[in-house]
């Protein structure tokens, strides 16, 4: 028998013994067809069909909270499926994106709020280390180093954004970019600079604007053009 006619095989027989009301036998059905067939098309069927029989079951029931800087939607069934297919009741409850450092540093957020029993930190390295991921082949070992093992901070961030550019540069054929660089260096940076600001002092606008030397209305009108979103943490 091919796999695709095992598949629907099962999915019938899951179906039949839900509709008969055994709920253990439609669980060992839906577990292993999961087995033969883990897509993503199988795990909507699995956890469609788990939902109707979850309070029938002696079923775990797991809280995993998901923090992340990228789409992590279609992972969410697979997961499901795959924990329901091993007794595992999984409820998931995923963060708004780039928003895991107040998620965090919160105590009211809603991270806290849902209780985890476990916590996933699916951050892409270039959000969270930016010169580890662009440049790490080129970093010095000062570079490397903690801030409490360097003299000083402004050298190695001088020195970081000097070998980017010209690992920037050297990507061009003729080793130069498109004209209209200085505002479109300008542009990549305040954005996050203006987020690490706000981040330190969190959420706390006058305590931002006064870090970076600005007037507290430049900042706020530029908070809304580059739509950066603002969590006010507490201690801020």
């Amino acid at each position: 028998m091919s796999s695709t006619l095992k598949a629907r095989d099962l999915r019938k027989e899951a179906d039949d013994l839900i509709a008969s009301g055994s709920a253990e036998g439609a669980a060992l059905r839906l577990a292993e067809l999961w087995r033969n067939e883990s897509a993503a098309g199988t795990a909507a069927f699995v956890v469609s069909r788990y939902e109707k029989l979850r309070e029938q079951l002696p079923l775990a029931r797991y809280r995993l909270a998901i923090l992340r800087s990228f789409t992590v939607e279609p992972a969410v069934p697979l997961l499901r499926a795959a924990a329901f297919a091993s007794g595992i009741d999984l409820t998931v409850q995923l963060g708004d994106f780039n928003a895991y450092p107040q998620d965090i540093l919160d105590e009211q957020s809603s991270l806290y709020r849902f209780s985890p029993d476990g916590v996933v930190l699916a951050a892409r390295t270039a959000d969270v280390a930016p010169d580890l991921w662009n440049m790490y082949a080129e970093l010095s070992q000062p570079a490397l180093t903690g801030p409490g093992e360097t003299s000083r901070g402004d050298d190695n961030l001088s020195n970081s954004v000097e070998r980017y550019l010209a690992r920037y540069f050297s990507g061009f054929d003729d080793g130069l970019p498109p004209p209209g660089l200085y505002h479109r260096v300008l542009r990549e940076v305040e954005a996050p600079l203006l987020s690490a600001a706000l981040a330190a002092t969190r959420g706390n606008q006058i305590r931002a604007a006064d870090l970076l030397g600005v007037n507290r209305n430049t900042l706020r009108k530029k908070i809304r053009d580059l739509e950066i979103q603002v969590y006010r943490t507490a201690g801020g």
